[in-house]
């Protein structure tokens, strides 16, 4: 947020910084924040309010892309609805992060992608595939973690396309290359200096500019970094071994807390959702469309970060934000392939996580609760004792010691919720 209100208003006093506390990111996220900022100022309200369009239009383009996929009006609610009152989805929806960005571009360019599939359009550019290429565009330039999106769109485009890959291979690489390259680039304008009519190798060559900042932000996100107590290795994330505290404050014998956790029902039943899904694509031999889109687009737009975290302790849990839409997808799949007694589960399954929702949502949304009452809605505690509540420093001054304190030191070795 301190970013956002930077490029949109320089001003050190409203903004708390004197220059990009963030530059190892890219702009878009932060433009689309400053935005509402610029507009209206740098208040709460205000630095919160792209950041929760995106999670809502996310909701809607769940239901879109679901609906194309599945054909049932049902199922494409009931998707749209998971996650709706998903809590990590809500949680980063509710705060100025990235992560929501790429959720809403990564989903869009999937929905795009999935309308071209059913395009009778003869160009050689589809509208649709161009859009897809956009939107991709718009993913990574909002975070790196967007190529996942550009990845899985390809994928599914070579799928669609499988049967003339060769005629349709320049096609794709304008479309998924060459455009999301171009938006990428646009999204700097304001943060870069250059000209654009100049070769790109001289000095003041706008895309020189774009090279030498890619080359930094390069050596920023896979440096050397300090440890936090909330860093989780990808493969504890679908575990909920170490969720994130975004925020802990305590004060007159109450805490108050915001922490970034998925919901185990979601999870868990779309990932098995996702890996039946994976069988069935293969055991179809790619007939099975709706099946080979929720493998491809859980899969890519989780697994690679088993490889890409190799080595590089500073990641959280709240990364698996891109990758809940896909999870709810897959157990709408699920849901929409139930018949007889098996069709009442989903309903079962939408009541637990609504009741799930409002049991967690004091401790997603700050609100003053008692010891006793946060303990109960968190967990797992295998954790410093110093970091248990009584044992916190209660606000001082208007400042949250609490937090603090927490985010210090290294993470526990156990399931730590605190």
């Amino acid at each position: 947020a301190r970013d956002a209100c930077w490029y949109v208003d320089h001003s050190s006093s409203v903004c708390g910084v004197r220059g990009e506390n963030t530059p190892e990111h890219p702009p878009l996220g932060k433009w689309l924040i400053g935005v509402p900022i610029k507009l209206a100022g740098m208040h709460p309200t205000d630095w919160r309010l792209a950041s929760a369009l995106a999670g809502i239009a996310t909701v809607i383009l769940v239901f879109f892309l679901a609906l194309r996929l599945l054909m049932s009006p049902l199922a494409a609610m009931f998707a749209a609805g998971l996650l709706a009152v998903e809590p990590l989805s809500v949680v980063q929806s509710r705060i100025a992060t990235l992560d929501v960005f790429v959720t809403f571009f990564g989903v869009a360019s999937v929905l795009f992608c999935v309308l071209d599939w059913d395009s009778t359009s003869g160009r050689f550019l589809p509208p649709w595939r161009l859009l897809a290429g956009v939107a991709c565009g718009a993913a990574v330039a909002s975070k790196w973690s967007g190529l996942f999106a550009l990845v899985t769109v390809a994928a599914l485009t070579i799928y669609a396309e499988r049967a003339r890959l060769i005629q349709a291979l320049p096609s794709i690489a304008i479309c998924l290359g060459l455009v999301p390259a171009m938006t990428y680039a646009a999204t700097y304008s304001g943060r870069l200096h250059g000209k654009l009519a100049t070769v790109p190798w001289s000095s003041h060559s706008y895309f020189r500019a774009l090279a030498h900042r890619t080359v930094t932000m390069w050596h920023d996100q896979t440096g050397h970094f300090a440890t936090s107590a909330y860093q989780s290795p990808p493969w504890s994330w679908p575990l909920l071994r170490r969720p994130t505290v975004h925020y802990a404050s305590v004060s007159h014998g109450q805490i108050r807390e915001i922490l970034a956790v998925g919901s185990p029902l979601i999870w868990w039943f779309g990932i098995a959702a996702a890996a039946v899904a994976s069988a069935l694509a293969v055991r179809s031999r790619g007939r099975d469309r709706a099946a080979v889109a929720v493998a491809l687009c859980a899969g890519l737009a989780y697994l690679p970060w088993l490889l890409l975290a190799h080595g590089r302790s500073f990641v959280f849990l709240y990364y698996m934000t891109p990758v809940v839409p896909f999870l709810c997808l897959a157990v709408g799949w699920a849901a929409a392939r139930a018949r007889g007694a098996w069709q009442f589960i989903p309903l079962a399954f939408a009541v637990a996580s609504v009741l799930l929702l409002a049991f967690w949502w004091p401790i997603m949304t700050a609100q003053p609760i008692s010891y006793g009452a946060w303990r109960e809605r968190v967990v797992f505690h295998d954790c410093r004792q110093r970091d248990q509540p009584q044992h916190l420093p209660p606000d001082s001054h208007g400042l949250p010691q609490a937090w603090v304190k927490l985010l210090h030191g290294s993470p526990p070795s156990g399931w730590c919720w605190v």
